[in-house]
């Protein structure tokens, strides 16, 4: 398929509604990109889709699809065939695991889930996309810290982003051939939704507040800067990767994580 490359540029953004997947659409978006949004809630898309409007970001879509299902890339594929867009940046940050516990709490079905959302879903849009995309091509993968550094609980999360970086590490070597650069962003404790959600629900009969307190104190005790990061922060790191400034990087893992990884 050839690339139209006179036309206005598209970023792709799965898990756009909400944390980092929603902070990467506002920072993209600001850089003059049209955007899909992604995501499961159709009626947060819309609402996302209409703030970006009130913002004057009016060339902002989306598609209400569960990654997990295999057959959703196919249509995201279609909609960008079909559009007058070029494909110019994927950021796959639909990801997780739908239960938190040790590993003798996990099932096979937890497993599979996992790695279903976090590896076979990231390898599918990265094969099924790169024929869309031009010799100016940006591919970022959303990962984790856990993928070196294992805790005591998740082992099929940090297993699945551990496979998931080895993947985007091979991937940019076939997507270099069409000058595309595939790198990966790696977040320590980021104070999204969703962690807050979980702090509030674990806090016993702590109000809200307090529970969002004591977690945070907690998560950031070893954390050098002693703070949680925000997810506009690991979506600015997105936002250069994206840039003609990181034209020279692939195959790079970025850690966005307040200092806490040690890693050499």
């Amino acid at each position: 398929m050839s690339v139209n490359t006179t036309a206005k540029p598209l970023a792709i953004v799965t898990g756009a509604t909400a944390g980092i997947g929603k902070a990467c659409v506002y920072q993209l978006a600001e850089q003059g990109y049209a955007i899909l949004l992604v995501a499961r809630n159709s009626q947060k898309l819309t609402g996302c889709v209409a703030e970006l409007a009130q913002k004057g970001f009016t060339d902002c879509y989306f598609l209400s699809l569960d990654m997990y299902q295999p057959e959703s890339v196919h249509e995201i594929k279609t909609w960008v065939e079909q559009s007058n867009f070029d494909l110019t940046v994927l950021v796959n940050n639909a990801g997780g695991a739908e239960k938190s516990a040790p590993l003798e709490g996990l099932s096979d079905e937890d497993w599979s889930r996992t790695f279903e959302i976090n590896v076979f879903n990231v390898v599918r849009m990265c094969r099924e996309l790169l024929p869309l995309m031009g010799a100016s091509g940006r591919i970022i993968n959303i990962s984790s810290v856990t993928a070196s550094e294992p805790g005591h609980f998740n082992p099929h999360y940090s297993a699945a982003k551990a496979a998931q970086n080895n993947f985007t590490k091979h991937f940019a070597q076939v997507a270099a051939a069409r000058g595309v650069t595939v790198n990966s962003v790696s977040p320590g404790v980021i104070e999204t939704e969703g962690w807050q959600a979980h702090m509030q629900k674990s806090a016993g009969g702590a109000s809200a507040d307090s529970a969002l307190e004591q977690g945070r104190d907690k998560a950031s005790g070893n954390i050098p800067l002693k703070r949680l990061g925000l997810p506009a922060e690991v979506a600015s790191v997105v936002a250069f990767l994206a840039s003609e400034g990181a034209a020279y990087m692939t195959g790079s893992d970025i850690t966005v994580d307040g200092g806490k990884r040690r890693q050499l």
